[in-house]
């Protein structure tokens, strides 16, 4: 019986991630038993993708292993498409009113929408399109679908969604993968607020990728 065997057993035995799996896989704080789970629905969001090689309507894309690089690949699809410099492009977010991915039948005029997002110290208000307080013991609530859209800074500083920063009537919302924050850091995100910035950013208010 080895250590690293050892170890392999004891975390089986406590429903945690095994450190030689955890060295390999993308960051992650469920328990194995939900860890597992969400690698087979990881897999087949993959498998499906590859048997037609066409997009999904709508990716999840908290079930790529690198989010960041699909992010990129928007911006030079964009660029490359309209004869844009991708050095001046940067990615804002428009929430649709859309919960489930699955009603989607028809692609967005511009972008690509994703899906698989959660706020932190804050919720979504469909109706109203914009950021709202959180509900009472609601800590994690759903995101409707976003379509993520390519722009250059100067279009992005225009209508008011991107550029070096959130201006008025947005909230520049720091997305992650999980709620350790920090290192799982993946792009800001422009949400809709008819209130200060500086509540939300009190507020500590980010989205997540991942309900741990």
């Amino acid at each position: 019986m080895s250590d690293p065997m050892e170890d392999l057993c004891l975390c089986l035995f406590e429903n945690k991630v095994w450190s030689g799996w955890a060295r390999y896989a993308y960051p992650s704080k469920k328990v194995l038993v939900l860890w597992f789970d969400d690698l087979k629905l990881r897999v087949l969001q993959l498998v499906g993708w590859a048997a037609d090689l066409e997009l999904p309507m709508s990716v999840w894309i908290s079930g790529l292993f690198n989010p960041q690089a699909f992010l990129t690949a928007i911006s030079q699809t964009t660029a490359r498409a309209g004869g844009l410099p991708l050095d001046q492009m940067t990615n804002v977010t428009d929430v649709t009113t859309i919960m489930d991915p699955k009603s989607i039948d028809k692609r967005p005029e511009r972008g690509v929408y994703v899906h698989g997002f959660c706020l932190e110290g804050a919720r979504w208000d469909v109706e109203e399109g914009q950021l709202a307080d959180s509900f009472l013991k609601d800590l994690h609530p759903a995101m409707p679908v976003v379509n993520v859209i390519s722009v250059t800074g100067e279009e992005g500083r225009t209508d008011g969604t991107g550029g070096s920063g959130a201006t008025s009537g947005y909230y520049e919302a720091p997305v992650y993968i999980t709620n350790f924050r920090g290192p799982d850091y993946v792009f800001p995100a422009t949400l809709k607020t008819d209130k200060p910035e500086s509540k939300w950013v009190l507020a500590a208010v980010a989205v997540l990728m991942s309900d741990d």
